[in-house]
């Protein structure tokens, strides 16, 4: 089978980077801002920004540090190789791109051979990844982003949800939620079993 799997958030644990950039940040420059958003995985929304302006330099100026910072969700490598080892193909399909990273694929790559996670291909710049995953034959995709699952609505692609602060109200009957890693691989390795 191809296996369609986001990075943010899902390969990795993004927030306790954020957390911790954020808090040195407005420290740092004296900022008198709150962190008024526990829940989401976008750094621009956990902070009660001043302008537009200011949530935008903070992205551009430590954007690129954080991700390449970014905490491997707890045994992602591990059990991403076995389901390689079972013979599967690894797609990452990440909505990563230049508009907001200096290199995003270069990023990428270098984060996932420093976790030694092997994979077959890489595709960065998919905000919308249905399209390209029935292009490419994606036969299961896991993503932590529920508008971007919802977009797989007519396609016979499995869906799974990881689960994160900003997505634990979410509820749709076609799309699987699964906590962990090690979860995914069990189902993964079942539906090998069954087919």
């Amino acid at each position: 089978m191809k296996i369609g799997i986001d990075i943010d958030d899902t390969t990795t644990a993004n927030y306790p980077v954020y957390y911790k950039t954020v808090k040195n940040y407005l420290k740092m420059n004296k900022l008198d801002r709150k962190i008024i958003n526990k829940k989401t995985n976008y750094v621009t929304e956990m902070v009660d920004w001043q302008s537009d302006e200011e949530k935008i330099s903070f992205w551009k100026q430590y954007a690129d540090i954080m991700l390449e910072d970014a905490i491997e969700r707890k045994n992602a490598s591990k059990y991403i190789n076995k389901i390689k080892e079972l013979g599967h193909e690894i797609y990452f399909i990440t909505a990563r791109d230049k508009r907001h990273l200096k290199d995003p694929e270069g990023m990428s790559a270098r984060w996932l051979h420093r976790k030694k996670i092997n994979y077959d291909k890489i595709l960065i710049g998919y905000e919308k990844k249905a399209g390209i995953s029935q292009e490419l034959g994606i036969d299961v995709f896991i993503d932590d982003m529920p508008k971007t699952l919802l977009e797989f609505k007519d396609t016979n692609i499995k869906l799974m949800i990881m689960t994160n602060p900003h997505n634990k109200d979410f509820k749709d009957n076609r799309i699987e939620r699964v906590k962990t890693w090690k979860q995914i691989y069990k189902k993964i390795k079942n539906m090998t079993l069954s087919n």
